[in-house]
């Protein structure tokens, strides 16, 4: 009987019965809405972030860098919250950006330290506030 159960959860969670919306998931984040259409030949479409906004944006934590300012500390860092931004553009000090896989498009690039993060991480990009660079 319980082998039966598990068998009938599966399906149905394959079929997406039991799965969660992308609404719920990304709660305040938003759902992202990036033009699949119009990708560049670099970008895997089936790898798109789920959610729109940078998962700090929604953080109540006063040390993150969630004000989008100018931050002029280091070139490349780890932020509490474990998440890499680097400085996006050298012609403007401090301006920064949080790193996303799959050219910009993909999950926000996490880390446990500054070390994890570099310059060739490509900033994130789309239709969220905290894409591109800040300042």
């Amino acid at each position: 009987m319980q082998f039966t159960l598990a068998m009938v959860l599966i399906a149905l969670q394959g079929a997406g019965v039991l799965s969660v919306s992308i609404e719920t998931q990304c709660g305040k984040l938003g759902v992202n809405d990036v033009d699949r259409s119009n990708l560049g030949p670099d970008v895997d479409p089936n790898n798109i972030r789920p959610c729109k906004e940078h998962p700090e944006a929604a953080a109540a934590n006063p040390n993150s860098l969630t004000e989008r300012a100018c931050y002029l500390e280091k070139t490349v860092g780890c932020s509490i919250g474990g998440y890499c931004f680097k400085q996006c553009d050298p012609t403007v000090p401090g301006a920064w950006c949080w790193t996303a896989q799959n050219a910009g498009l993909g999950h926000w690039v996490t880390c446990t330290v500054d070390a994890d993060c570099t310059v060739a991480q490509s900033c994130g990009v789309g239709t969220c506030d905290a894409c591109g660079c800040s300042c």
